[in-house]
């Protein structure tokens, strides 16, 4: 009898112990990790495309035209591009006729290997003293420019013209894009061929921004070829089209290289805005490298945060132009530089980087730029 129920006792208990197999799974041994492993690769996703999104948006902002037009008459003025919401790229109001000396002087230099599909050799820039440092003129006929011209190598206005109180710097005319009224203004002020101190070409401003040149690479090597190009024969020193700082402008440089084969390009031009010097080393020497290693000018740049973060302070910024104008002197190929602000009215970049005072005197960190590059 006691045997038969220990039987029972064990039987029953086996039941029982088969049974709970079948019971709910608990709480804690749901697949949390798992969700947890999700959620941490989401994450991680959301930081690769943070980053992309910051890197593919730098320097990819078009600029507006200068506030500064009153300063010279507007008669003769080249129109400037419809106002955006971010850095700017002003274009004069001067109505200054270009020197009317007759002298003819052609620019030579380092002969840099010319890039794939172009047969010409660029000359690249002959510049004279130390100074690398160029300048961006938007205030017209103002004799403020005394102030500003010393040290400078050259200037330019973001048009075919230069202003008559220039005192003799040399001037870079500009083709600011292919609108009809411009290739004629240009067309009109080059016609008489290179003069002393005015033999440097600049091309399109930011071909690659809707708010700037906008031109398309087929487009800006035709208009190119009708007003660019027959300059070199006459002795004109020719600096390829500029794009923005945006990365697109490689490729789309690349393309104009490629429908332009038979074209001179002497130097190339780079803009930069941004807040990292070994960013803005790297982005100036891959202009040089890409492109045949050509010469390069750097005719505006900044250090200027599109991205939404904070600004540096202007503590931040002088020692940036200390380290960056230290750089260029040891980089043969880096002709002039031209940072961004000779200007009252900052146009949106960070006032920290200004170079005029509102009285049209220089600012501490333009006594500090003009003495170190």
């Amino acid at each position: 009898m006691a045997a038969t129920k220990l039987f029972q006792l064990i039987a029953f208990t086996a039941l029982a112990l088969i049974a709970s197999s079948y019971g709910p799974t608990p709480v804690n041994a749901l697949s949390t990790p798992h969700i947890h492993g999700r959620h941490h690769g989401v994450a991680d996703s959301m930081k690769r495309n943070n980053v992309l999104k910051r890197d593919t948006a730098k320097r990819c902002k078009p600029r507006p035209s200068s506030s500064i037009a009153s300063a010279a008459p507007t008669t003769s003025a080249s129109p400037a591009p419809a106002p955006t919401t971010s850095s700017p790229a002003p274009e004069p109001t001067t109505t200054t006729k270009a020197a009317t000396t007759t002298q003819s002087s052609s620019s030579s230099g380092s002969t840099s290997s010319s890039s794939s599909g172009t047969s010409t050799t660029p000359k690249g820039i002959t510049v004279n003293g130390s100074s690398k440092l160029a300048m961006a003129w938007p205030n017209g006929d103002s004799t403020d420019f005394a102030k500003f011209s010393t040290n400078v190598q050259a200037y330019y206005t973001w048009s075919e013209s230069c202003v008559s109180t220039d005192g003799g710097v040399p001037c870079m005319r500009m083709l600011w894009n292919n609108a009809a009224d411009k290739v004629a203004a240009f067309k009109k002020a080059t016609s008489g061929g290179p003069v002393t101190g005015k033999n440097i070409i600049l091309g399109f401003n930011e071909v690659n921004e809707p708010g700037q040149a906008n031109m398309s690479p087929e487009d800006a090597c035709a208009t190119w070829k009708d007003a660019i190009q027959p300059l070199a024969a006459k002795g004109y020193t020719l600096g390829a089209p500029c794009s923005s700082g945006n990365p697109n402008g490689i490729t789309w440089m690349k393309k104009f290289f490629e429908c332009c084969a038979d074209c001179t390009i002497d130097f190339m031009t780079v803009h930069w805005y941004d807040i990292d010097l070994d960013n803005f080393k790297s982005w100036v020497q891959q202009w040089h490298d890409d492109f045949g290693n050509r010469d390069v000018m750097v005719t505006e740049f900044a250090v200027q945060n599109f991205n939404g973060g904070a600004q540096r302070d202007l503590g931040f910024i002088m020692n940036f132009h200390k380290e960056a104008a230290a750089w260029a002197k040891t980089q043969p190929w880096l002709k002039a530089l031209a940072p961004f602000g000779v200007m009252r009215d900052m146009q949106g970049v960070n006032t920290a980087n200004q170079l005029m005072n509102s009285d049209g005197s220089l600012t501490d960190l333009a006594w500090q730029i003009y003495n170190e590059y």
